[in-house]
This record gives structure tokens, sequence and C-alpha cells, in this order.
């Protein structure tokens, strides 16, 4: 559920950053016509145009949707292969580096480095049995 509503709202930031942009265009057009000559007005509003604009592009444009594209893989490297599976090819993580946790994140190293080692020779020595 809370997956989501997360999601919900990732979807409504284009809408949301809208708002602001018009908000900021009404604002500051208000302030200039008030403090400022009528001639300078849309010089010092392009800011607020190409925010409009920007954010307007990024509602009309499927970018959400080419993005959410390049995520779909949830995890999995271009050979299907989870973050558990690779854990072992990496120089250091972030558990391995931090003060707090490295001590019990070096110990999980070498209990999965342990586990690898044994599969590895388990496969060889089926290997040699046929």
């Amino acid at each position: 559920m809370s997956g989501l509503m997360a999601l919900f709202i990732a979807n409504l930031l284009p809408f949301f950053a809208f708002l602001w942009s018009l908000s900021l265009l009404l604002f500051y057009r208000t302030m200039y016509r008030e403090y400022t000559n009528k001639d300078e007005i849309t010089e010092k509003l392009i800011v607020p145009y190409a925010a409009i604009a920007f954010t307007s592009l990024m509602i009309i444009l499927p970018i959400r949707t080419c993005i959410n594209k390049c995520f779909e893989n949830e995890g999995t490297d271009e050979n299907n292969e989870t973050y558990e599976q690779n854990v072992l090819k990496f120089i250091t993580d972030y558990d391995r580096e931090n003060p707090i946790t490295k001590h019990e994140a070096s110990i999980k190293f070498l209990e999965k480095r342990i586990g690898q080692a044994k599969n590895d020779e388990d496969k060889a020595r089926l290997e040699r049995e046929k």
C-alpha cells in the first residue's frame, strides 16, 4: 500500500511543479506591475514563463513512461542476476565502509564468500565424479 501511495505522489510531481511555476508567474507579474514600469515586465518574467513551458513539456511528453521502462528490471542486471548474486564481485559496499556496521558486514561478507567456496567445491567434485 505504501509503495502505491509513493508512486501516486511521484506521478503527481509534474502537476505540482506546474502549479508552483504558475503561482510564481502570477506573483512576480503582480509585483512587477506594482513596482516597475509596464515595459520591463516581459523581460523580467522570462524565468517564470520558462518554468511553465518546461513543466508543461514534462506533463505532455511521456518522459515518466521512459524512465519507468529503464527501471523495469527491478534489481537485476543484464544477466538477470540479483544484488545478492553479485555482492561478492564488489570491492566494497556501504555496510563494510560504515564504521558502525563494518564488523557485522565483514562477517556476513566472509560467510557469503565461504558459502560460495563450498558451492564451487561441490560443483568441482560433481564434475570430477562424472
